[in-house]
């Protein structure tokens, strides 16, 4: 009587498929969602400092980052978090110490959060990976 082999409990990845492809060309920005029920949340586009718009809008933003402490799955921020950021060596922005907290402290409690740049972000250096971990 022939035996078949052991198959792998989890499936086979395509070699040409995207996931595979983004995993190579972007490995540090692909991360593991754990599958635990709570929602994967996006935001994009609150360009935090613009003078238009709602003045309350960091505000509710860091309300909303500090809410998903503990009941998201994950937090994927897709450009434009600030509607300027022109970083140098030593200095960031004034006034994103509030939600560059917010987002370390979502980044420290385990709830995978990335940030994709916009095209207000083309000046964002270093900062937000080293120090906020994003």
């Amino acid at each position: 009587m022939r035996t078949r082999p052991a198959r792998s409990s989890l499936p086979r990845e395509d070699p040409g498929s995207v996931a595979a492809a983004a995993t190579r060309i972007l490995p540090g920005m692909i991360q593991e969602i754990p599958d635990n029920g709570k929602p994967v949340v996006f935001v994009s586009d609150a360009h935090l400092g613009a003078a238009s718009g709602r003045p309350d809008r960091e505000e509710r933003l860091v309300e909303l980052v500090r809410l998903l402490r503990g009941s998201a799955a994950a937090l994927f921020l897709m450009g434009d978090l600030f509607d300027f950021w022109f970083e140098y060596r030593h200095a960031v922005p004034k006034g994103t110490f509030r939600i560059a907290r917010a987002l370390a402290d979502l980044v420290d409690s385990g709830v995978p959060t990335a940030y994709f740049g916009g095209n207000h972000d083309f000046w964002i250096g270093s900062y937000l990976r080293d120090e906020v971990g994003l």
